[in-house]
């Protein structure tokens, strides 16, 4: 089985909330989905590998909250009654590191398709 960008006790330290550990680990599996739906990257390395897991944690914790609106932001993020546009503005500028603009990677993909051919 293969295992998260981040674990259940890293989302826990940035949200405290009811849900049950089963129902966050299902959470991650969505937010990694995501991630990798976004990047293109199932297995990040080396520094990446720490990225995709500040990535995991700040879309897990922003599902959390829109799902159990009970759940209290912690750690660095408690001084916020409602966390979701700081947590989105994390995700969205670290993910944007990863993301290949659709028109560059359409061309990117045109070029790439033209070399495999003249070979």
């Amino acid at each position: 089985m293969k295992l998260g960008f981040c674990s259940i006790s890293d989302v826990k330290m940035i949200v405290n909330t009811n849900l049950t550990d089963e129902q966050i680990n299902s959470l991650i599996a969505l937010a990694d989905a995501e991630i990798i739906q976004k990047t293109g990257i199932s297995n990040p390395q080396g520094e990446d590998a720490e990225v995709f897991r500040k990535l995991s944690m700040l879309k897990t914790a922003i599902m959390i909250k829109l799902r159990d609106p009970h759940a209290i932001a912690i750690g660095s993020y408690r001084e916020s009654h409602w966390p979701i546009p700081i947590w989105q503005g994390e995700y969205d500028k670290l993910i944007s590191r990863y993301i290949i603009p659709s028109e560059k990677a359409t061309e990117y993909k045109i070029e790439e398709l033209k070399e495999r051919w003249e070979k």
